[in-house]
Parts: C-alpha cells; sequence; structure tokens
C-alpha cells in the first residue's frame, strides 16, 4: 500500500513539475528603455507605469507574462511615433536574472514597492 501512495505522490509532484514549467516558460523579465519626443514622455510613462517597476528617467524593468509582454508591445506601438522615437526592449528568461549594480543615486530604491 506504501508503494502506491508513494507512486500516486511522485506522478503528482511530476504534474506539478511541469505545470511550473509551463508557467516560468509564460513568464520574463523584461527591461524598457525608451527615448520619445518630450510630447510623448508622460504618456509612455503613464502607461509602463502600470505594468513595470520604474527605475529611473526612461527605464522601467520586471516580470512579466508573454501576454502582458505583447500587451505592452502593442500599447507602445499606439503611443510612439516609430519615425522619431526609440524604444529598446530587453528580454531575459526567468531563470537567468541580470545582475544589477547602482553607480551613484539610486532613483527608486527596490525597498520603496509596496
Amino acid at each position: 500500500m506504501l508503494k502506491k501512495e508513494w507512486d500516486y505522490v511522485n506522478k503528482i509532484l511530476k504534474k506539478i513539475k511541469n505545470i511550473r514549467n509551463l508557467l516560468q516558460d509564460e513568464s520574463m523579465y523584461v527591461i524598457i528603455v525608451y527615448d520619445v519626443n518630450v510630447s510623448r514622455v508622460n504618456k509612455i510613462k503613464s502607461f509602463l507605469r502600470k505594468h513595470l517597476n520604474w527605475v529611473q528617467n526612461s527605464v522601467f524593468e520586471g516580470e512579466v507574462t508573454k501576454a502582458e509582454f505583447e500587451r505592452i508591445k502593442d500599447g507602445i506601438l499606439r503611443i510612439i511615433d516609430e519615425d522619431e522615437d526609440s524604444v529598446i526592449i530587453y528580454q531575459f528568461p526567468l531563470n537567468f536574472m541580470p545582475k544589477r549594480e547602482i553607480l551613484g543615486l539610486e532613483k527608486n530604491p527596490i525597498d520603496d514597492i509596496i
């Protein structure tokens, strides 16, 4: 009887691991850096604040799902003028978190995030 229970627990653990792997595949860490016309700065900043953490002027970062990432890209494209503005997006898998080192003043310390 104990063997059957152990096998059952192992099957459940395997399913949980598969679900976790699927969820990780659906998520990523992004850093977005933008240089847009002054007339669009507040609009793009307000939009990105809804989805990511503000780091400093023109820089946002955070963990998002693939679906959220696509919504963010679509929102950015609706705001910017592609002939005049520039947005750079760095994507990282969740199992590879970039190391961040701050030189000088930290504009938005992580412990300020509620």
